[in-house]
C-alpha cells in the first residue's frame, strides 16, 4: 500500500509541473530518446549487457541557472542464466544546475521504478539519479547528451547501472 501511496504522490508532482511553471516566461524543454545502460553492482551475474529503452524528459526554469525536471522512461534488461528479460519502468522528478548558465548542466533526480517481467509488476523501489550533460544547439531544437549513474534501492540492497541518453529536444514557450 506504501509503494501504490508513493508512486500517486509521484505522478501528481510530475503532473502538475506545467501549472508550476505556468507564471514563469522563459522557455521550457520537452525531450524524446534513447537510452542505454550498463549494470554496475548489484547484477550479481544476472543480466546481459548493456541494457536498452527509451524516455520523455520535461524541463521547467527554475531561476536563473536552473530547471526543474520530470522524466519517465522504459528500460530492458535481457536475464543471463534464465531466459527471460525485466523491464524497468522509471518515473522521477529533479534539479537540472547549468552552472554557467549555458549548454553543460548536472542533474539529479529521485523517483520510483517499477520492475516487471512477463508476469506484471514484481516490485516498486525507489531510485536516485545524477550526472552530467550537455545541450548541442541544432536547428529547432538542441540534441541532448547525458551521463548518468543510477541506484535503485530495494528489500535492503542496491542495483546500480551507468547510463547514456540521446535525445532530441525542443523548446517552447508559453
Amino acid at each position: 500500500m506504501k509503494r501504490v501511496i508513493f508512486l500517486i504522490h509521484a505522478v501528481v508532482v510530475i503532473s502538475a509541473m506545467p501549472f508550476i511553471a505556468k507564471a514563469q516566461s522563459q522557455y521550457k524543454m520537452v525531450s524524446a530518446g534513447a537510452e542505454l545502460m550498463v549494470p554496475a553492482h548489484g547484477n550479481n551475474g544476472l543480466y546481459k549487457t548493456p541494457g536498452y529503452g527509451a524516455g520523455v524528459a520535461v524541463s521547467f526554469p527554475a531561476g536563473a541557472y536552473g530547471s526543474i525536471t520530470g522524466r519517465a522512461s522504459y528500460l530492458r534488461l535481457d536475464k543471463k542464466k534464465v531466459e527471460g528479460f525485466d523491464n524497468f519502468f522509471p518515473v522521477q522528478a529533479g534539479y537540472r544546475f547549468s552552472p554557467s548558465g549555458q549548454n553543460i548542466y548536472l542533474h539529479g533526480e529521485g523517483g520510483v521504478i517499477l520492475l516487471s517481467d512477463r508476469g506484471g509488476i514484481k516490485q516498486t523501489n525507489f531510485i536516485l539519479t545524477g550526472g552530467p550533460g550537455y545541450m548541442l544547439p541544432v536547428a529547432n531544437g538542441f540534441v541532448d547528451f547525458s551521463l548518468k549513474y543510477s541506484i535503485e534501492f530495494f528489500s535492503g540492497s542496491t542495483f546500480g547501472w551507468t547510463g547514456v541518453r540521446v535525445a532530441y529536444a525542443f523548446q517552447f514557450e508559453r
